[in-house]
């Protein structure tokens, strides 16, 4: 188990440089902008939640202490927290009015599955003992 959760982490990781890379060219080039604002702002906030959640895989697979273990036990409630509440976010919204209501549901069922595993990654590291700790 722990080769298919590291393996999907550094596919996880890979994945989010290559939407936000992909996201820039679209910006840059203008046609992120048929993207509503609010989406485009929720996307961009997320990227440095998404940016923590990486960052939690690797202590987590290297056994090391990042910050302290209530931060990330504070994070991982937040994140679970967060991603209930996506359903009311704008991003769900307008997909919501864009595509068939068969097409969201498959998207959002589709998205959390792929979501899971990093989810329990982080809950695995919030609230297990490291015996090193990082201090930035």
């Amino acid at each position: 188990m722990e080769t298919f959760l590291y393996s999907y982490s550094i596919f996880f990781a890979g994945f989010i440089v290559v939407a936000v890379v992909v996201k820039l060219v679209m910006k840059v080039m203008g046609n992120y902008e048929i993207t509503p604002l609010n989406v485009q702002r929720e996307e961009a906030l997320a990227i440095p939640f998404l940016a923590i959640t990486i960052i939690g895989a690797y202590g987590y697979f290297e056994q090391v202490l990042i910050v302290n273990q209530m931060f990330w036990q504070v994070y991982s409630i937040l994140l679970i927290a967060l991603t209930v509440a996506a359903f009311w976010f704008p991003k769900l919204q307008w997909l919501k009015k864009e595509v068939s209501l068969r097409a969201y549901v498959v998207i959002t069922v589709v998205s959390i599955m792929i979501n899971l595993p990093m989810y329990y990654i982080v809950l695995m590291y919030a609230f297990c003992g490291h015996p090193e700790v990082i201090h930035f």
